[in-house]
């Protein structure tokens, strides 16, 4: 029995002493917020730009972006970070422009969601944030240029679909 028991207290005495793994918090990574490597929004083209003017949901989303270039600290991304998620909300509620109406657009703006979510969680959990950060711009980039895409398209569907 006395050896049982000293075989439990080493035991326990063993494992009391291991460090136990908790994921490691990086305080400064607001602070490591590098504006510069972040890549630039990618401009759309004027026959884009004149369907997006009559959009106002996709205009405020827009807007928003132009904050994100400008935040300082952590307290103001996550602000930002809350606002993208709001307004991408109301712009997947929102009524498509015609032109737009399409499962490419769609497509582009849930994986646009899925980065904003990324960066929000990032900044909530305090790790790494030019990684998720530089993928939303990105994947905002791709929805610009399915934009462009979009309307430089002048291929009739219509004539290869006949029967």
């Amino acid at each position: 029995m006395n050896k049982y028991l000293c075989a439990i207290l080493i035991g326990l005495l063993i494992s009391c002493g291991q460090q136990s793994a908790t994921p490691e918090i990086n305080e400064s990574s607001a602070n490591d917020w590098a504006i510069d490597s972040l890549p630039k929004r990618v401009t759309v083209n004027s026959k884009a730009q004149q369907i997006l003017e009559d959009w106002p949901e996709f205009k405020t989303l827009d807007l928003s972006f132009d904050a994100l270039y400008k935040a300082e600290n952590r307290e103001e991304l996550l602000l930002i970070m809350n606002d993208f998620v709001e307004k991408q909300n109301i712009l997947a509620a929102s009524e498509y422009p015609e032109a737009f109406n399409t499962p490419q657009i769609k497509s582009r703006q849930k994986v646009l969601k899925t980065f904003i979510l990324k960066t929000k969680a990032a900044l909530e959990y305090r790790t790494d944030l030019q990684e998720p950060s530089s993928q939303m711009i990105i994947a905002y980039n791709a929805l610009r240029e399915q934009f462009n895409v979009t309307v430089n398209n002048t291929l009739d569907t219509n004539l290869i679909l006949l029967d």
